[in-house]
């Protein structure tokens, strides 16, 4: 049992790292979705021991019994879950322990360096989540695109494609807006927007593409533009503000990692959320340390007994040439 695994699985697809317990990478790997959700039992079963199959070829080290496997898997937040895909996982007899989390809590495990903090997440999506001294956790937001997602890249575009409905009712200014969604969209006129997303079935994914158009306009000064990404900079920050209360890190320096596509455009969004946080604590931003990955294999690591230091951290964000020289 000299080696661990961390799993990062969503809905479409699984990522997989297998590492000794000096915290060297040996082989990443992938495999299909583990969404718990999505794929059930079944597919948990099938497609975790092949990803472990893949990592120790990969390493070309002789597979053996695990120290430790770490899942962080989306489709496991409500509660029982986690126990749930726990068991199926611990009847696959893969490793001596198994540890079953969500995915947005490796993606802070690996965004802090397992340091208390928070992170924000800004994609197609957004919730924020937070971990403090005490390992206390708290989570805001992340309640889908129907009932919030407030800050999100589907936030922003659906906030653009309704500027330029309002443009051309004629209740609010006219917007860059408007062209550049025309144009990205292979629509003549305002109207088509309509047929475009109630009839030929444009998904919230869809949709949440259009997002750098906002900032792609805000940067050329639209007001329209610059007015949405204020607002859910503001939204974001009364996530991590939330966070921050319910952990009793008031006051204080706090860091807090950004994840997600909407943080790659990340200058016109910070600025509103430093407004909205600055009234609680002195925030820090960072972008992250490690990927959820990492932060999954970090769990594991720990829960196989082992101290995980600085150095290890750094070894465990080594790139490829890193991993074709520390394999056996």
């Amino acid at each position: 049992m000299n080696y661990v695994v961390g799993i990062d699985g969503g809905a479409t697809k699984t990522a997989g790292l297998l590492a000794d317990l000096e915290g060297h990478v040996l082989a990443q790997g992938s495999a299909g979705p583990t969404n718990y959700q999505v794929v059930g039992s079944s597919g948990i079963t099938n497609e975790v021991p092949q990803l472990v199959h893949v990592l120790f070829a990969s390493a070309r080290v002789p597979e053996e019994k695990l120290a430790c496997i770490a899942l962080g898997l989306a489709g496991v937040g409500r509660p029982g879950e986690p126990e749930q895909v726990a068991a199926i996982v611990e009847d696959l007899h893969l490793a001596r322990k198994v540890v079953v989390d969500h995915d947005a809590i490796i993606a802070l495990v690996g965004a802090l360096g397992d340091q208390p903090g928070l992170i924000v997440i800004a994609g197609t999506g957004s919730i924020a989540l937070g971990r403090n001294a005490q390992g206390q956790r708290a989570r805001c937001g992340g309640w889908g695109y129907l009932l919030g997602d407030e800050g999100s890249g589907y936030f922003v575009a659906r906030q653009a494609l309704m500027a330029a409905l309002k443009a051309f009712d004629g209740r609010a200014g006219e917007t860059l807006l408007t062209k550049r969604l025309l144009g990205e969209l292979g629509l003549q006129t305002v109207e088509e927007i309509i047929p475009r997303v109630y009839h030929q079935g444009m998904s919230h994914d869809e949709m949440a593409t259009l997002a750098p158009l906002v900032f792609d306009a805000a940067r050329k000064g639209d007001a329209v533009a610059q007015g949405i990404l204020d607002r859910a900079g503001r939204e974001l920050g009364l996530m991590a503000a939330a966070v921050i209360s319910r952990l009793g890190m008031k006051g204080g320096n706090v860091t807090i990692g950004l994840v997600g596509s909407l943080f790659r455009d990340k200058d016109l969004l910070l600025a509103p959320m430093q407004t909205v946080l600055s009234q609680v604590v002195q925030p820090e931003f960072i972008q992250p340390r490690l990927g959820p990955v990492q932060g999954a294999t970090i769990l594991a690591l720990k829960a196989a007994g082992v101290v995980v230091t600085s150095t290890m951290l750094r070894s465990l964000k080594g790139d490829s040439t890193e991993l074709n020289r520390k394999r056996p």
